[in-house]
């Protein structure tokens, strides 16, 4: 008896040791895991980020500098395709079921979530079906801070914009780090389907430069200041700052912004009269600019090259419109630039318009009086009764020929019949008196 309790003992705490670590295995260790493993949807929300430091992706390639602490890689894959292999600076591979314990790797269905602390300085190259939303988001003492670009930007305007780097939170201040960058600004499509940019490549809009020329305030005090024009189609854009030195190249990236067409049509009421002025008109959506408050300059130039300056100022009085003068024919071309208030921000702004062009033609000689035209009408209808009174005459006598052919024609035929009796009476004739002479012997 004193056995079985025991072996009924040793059955209830195994029991109870295996309910433990079923409760281990079922709560702890996911929670761990959850702790040291990425989680695969984090990839799709770190697609969906615009975080503000990332390393250049250069097709399969992308280099590391010694400003990088740590790097996430977020690979898209093509659908059905294997994980990526990561081949490093120094030619060993990586792969998703090897690489060391201090590396963090997580694989799905057409990506691949990468995490490196430390990573090995140099050129990396990535072997797998990438897509073009594949980021490398790297965490570095290095960053550039732009200023905020509008939520609503119109086709065509130009914007000055301002950035500048710190290391380690603090500005930079040796000037030959300012001298050796280069900053460029490229637009990226976020690839909205109902937008016209669906589709298009990344296009550079702007360069910036800290040498103090142009809208650049002051050369070598660590701002650098770029002209943006925003001369791109339509639609949904995630501004890319890209920075490059002899060290090391980088990719800070803004949140979205939207660009929208210029509401400004423009067309030309041509005149007739020669020496009576052209009308240029200016159409605004009062939806978006202010009327009143609006300037519009530019050139006009003509088809023998002359320029014809425009400055139109709503703000005193001036209409939306420009007179030309109308003393030369040709291709005309319209060339402005719009200053005006934007009514969703109350944001001053100015744009470029687009490029207008119009022709104008010498007028049409002026047609016949309506005497001459009366004149002319009873001309033709005199020559189409005389031609109409000529053929009726022609065939009258066509037919006069042919009658008289029918009656010569048939007098023939009678006489010779005639002829044709009269000697046939005569040979009977000739046979009768021949057989007379004979039967007299």
């Amino acid at each position: 008896m004193a056995l079985i309790r025991f072996l009924i003992g040793i059955q209830q705490c195994a029991a109870a040791l295996l309910a433990a670590a079923l409760l281990w295995i079922s709560v702890l260790l996911p929670a761990q895991a959850a702790d040291s493993l990425p989680n695969p949807y984090d990839a799709f929300r770190l697609a969906d980020m615009t975080p503000d430091n990332q390393l250049p992706l250069l097709g399969d390639r992308f280099r590391i500098d010694d400003h990088v602490d740590q790097i996430t890689m977020v690979f898209f894959r093509a659908p059905q395709s294997r994980p990526v292999v990561l081949i490093l600076p120094d030619g060993s591979k990586w792969y998703s079921s090897r690489h060391p314990e201090h590396v963090r790797w997580e694989t799905g269905p057409g990506f691949d979530q990468v995490r490196i602390e430390s990573p090995m300085r140099g050129p990396w190259q990535v072997s797998g079906e990438l897509r073009p939303e594949s980021r490398l988001m790297v965490l570095s003492d290095l960053n550039f801070h732009a200023e905020s670009l509008p939520e609503l930007v119109f086709q065509g305007e130009r914007l000055g914009v301002t950035g500048s780097f710190t290391e380690a939170g603090e500005p930079i201040e040796q000037r030959d780090f300012h001298q050796a960058i280069e900053m460029e600004m490229h637009l990226v499509s976020t690839n909205q389907q109902q937008y016209e940019n669906f589709g298009i490549n990344p296009r550079q809009v702007g360069s910036f430069v800290d040498d103090g020329r142009g809208l650049d305030a002051r050369a070598g005090d660590g701002v650098f200041t770029g002209e943006i024009a925003f001369d791109v189609p339509p639609g949904e854009y995630i501004p890319s700052y890209h920075a490059r030195t002899p060290l090391y190249q980088r990719t800070f990236e803004q949140a979205p912004i939207m660009i929208a067409a210029l509401p400004v049509t423009i067309d030309v009421q041509i005149s007739a009269q020669e020496g009576r002025s052209h009308r240029l008109h200016f159409s605004i959506d009062e939806q978006y600019f202010d009327p009143d408050d609006v300037v519009i300059r530019g050139d006009i130039e003509f088809p023998n090259g002359e320029i014809q300056r425009m400055d139109i100022r709503t703000g005193e009085g001036d209409r939306l419109e420009q007179r030309i003068p109308n003393y030369v024919f040709g291709s005309f071309s319209v060339r402005a630039r719009l200053y005006g208030t934007s009514l969703h921000d109350q944001r001053e702004l100015q744009a470029q318009l687009a490029s207008y062009e119009f022709l104008t033609r010498p007028p049409e000689p002026p047609g016949p009086s309506a005497e001459a035209l009366a004149a002319e009408r009873a001309a033709r209808q005199e020559q189409e009764m005389q031609a109409r009174i000529l053929t009726e005459q022609a065939a009258l006598q066509q037919q006069r020929y042919m009658l008289i052919a029918i009656i010569v024609v048939n007098l023939l035929l009678v006489g010779g019949w005639i002829w044709f009796l009269l000697w046939r009476r005569k040979k009977v004739r000739l046979e009768a008196a021949r057989r007379r002479k004979k039967v007299k012997k």
